[in-house]
């Protein structure tokens, strides 16, 4: 499982917080925000998966040959396990992100730590998050232990801490998609529900799924969704859909099937009907008193700091 950055939801709010100094477990906790971060990065595994849920090719530490032979398995496999029903359902869902030039939600989160001797301990947080296509985008994340708000406007990105008012900001590509992968590569800082913001562009890709089905209705936040679960090597992951129009997605849930513990990260959906999104709404302007701070880029050869300006 991939361990996220807790830049989103540090546990204290402070200067080291914002680098990265947080404890092992609540950096854990953070692996399972999204299906296509959940198993790409891991230092003890020979198999990676790239950032779109499952796709791409199976990188197999191994001759060429045996690559190709282990790439090609995964692939052969999903033609059989997903229905004609369940790949119409995924891609309704996907159509429904795609036809959204604006977009907001609320997102109850609940993760799981998994500490030294094997208990697991339960993590509740909120998340908002306002985007526009193709190149605005604004999250905050709140519980009782952290709070954190992203803004991007196009041009750069920020991540600020309300309580002690600590800022860093960063140049930024022109869209948000090449944005999030650009700051996972060169500072580790990675997006929670990073899924949701790329259906809406790549579609659900479901190569590398070895088992599905549909689990039957349940009703979420008053609507009735239909629920798909899916397994790929490492994660166990679902997502309901619900049976009217939008085709949004209702709830999503993350299982980390490599720790023997198994996980499980899940975000249940609240969103909001063709929003208007101003351009202030993803600009940040820092507060009275507030202190842009230095972004390290750990762990990457040859990168230095950023320093404010």
């Amino acid at each position: 499982m991939r361990t996220v950055r807790f830049f989103f939801e540090p546990t204290v709010d402070s200067p080291s917080a914002l680098h990265g100094s947080e404890t092992k477990g609540f950096a854990r906790l953070r692996s399972m925000a999204s299906v296509s971060q959940s198993l790409s990065r891991r230092t003890d595994m020979t198999i990676k998966l790239p950032l779109a849920v499952a796709a791409g090719c199976l990188c197999v530490l191994a001759h060429p040959a045996s690559a190709q032979q282990a790439a090609a398995a995964p692939a052969a496999a999903s033609t059989a396990v997903i229905t004609p029903e369940i790949r119409a359902a995924v891609d309704r869902m996907a159509s429904a992100m795609k036809s959204l030039q604006s977009l907001e939600f609320k997102a109850d989160l609940v993760s799981e730590e998994v500490l030294a001797d094997g208990q697991k301990i339960q993590s509740s947080s909120v998340m908002s998050a306002s985007a526009r296509r193709p190149d605005r985008l604004f999250i905050e994340i709140v519980s009782k232990r952290r709070n954190r708000q992203f803004y991007y406007d196009g041009k750069t990105l920020t991540v600020f801490g309300p309580v002690n008012k600590y800022y860093v900001t960063v140049p930024a590509p022109p869209t948000t998609a090449a944005m999030l992968h650009q700051v996972d590569e060169r500072y580790g800082m990675q997006t929670p529900l990073l899924d949701v913001f790329e259906w809406g562009v790549t579609g659900v890709k479901l190569d590398k799924v070895t088992s599905a089905m549909e689990a039957g209705a349940d009703t979420i936040g008053g609507k009735v969704c239909e629920q798909y679960a899916f397994r790929q090597k490492g994660v166990d992951w679902q997502v309901w859909i619900p049976q009217t129009e939008p085709a949004l997605p209702c709830k999503l849930v993350i299982v980390d099937t490599v720790d023997p513990s198994q996980p499980a990260f899940s975000a249940m959906f609240t969103w909001t009907s063709a929003p208007q999104l101003a351009d202030d709404r993803f600009a940040f302007v820092p507060p009275q008193g507030a202190k842009r701070i230095p972004l390290e880029t750990p762990n990457v050869p040859g990168k230095q700091e950023v320093a404010p300006k």
